[in-house]
């Protein structure tokens, strides 16, 4: 968050908060703690921010056709850690 005491709205929610400080603090978002902790901001979010998300906009990222193994990280950022380029036959 650019500020961690407020949203884009200027909608405030300690709860939401809350879990977002469990979120952060479990480490591994692949955990069952950092999924609970996530899931229960977005629920949070869901049900009483004041606004409908219509659709988000991703990074802008292009990668070369025959690099495999990438993936979208759950915070929205592009996992390079298992990547390799397919060798040309």
């Amino acid at each position: 968050m650019n500020n961690p005491d407020s949203t884009d709205t200027g909608w405030t929610s300690q709860p939401f908060f809350d879990a977002l400080d469990r979120g952060y603090a479990a480490g591994d978002v692949t955990t069952e703690e950092a999924g609970q902790a996530w899931n229960d901001a977005e629920v949070i979010w869901m049900q009483d921010a004041p606004n409908i998300p219509i659709a988000g906009l991703g990074p802008t990222v292009a990668f070369a056709s025959d690099l495999t193994g990438w993936t979208w990280r759950t915070d929205g950022g592009v996992d390079l850690s298992q990547a390799s380029f397919v060798s040309a036959e």
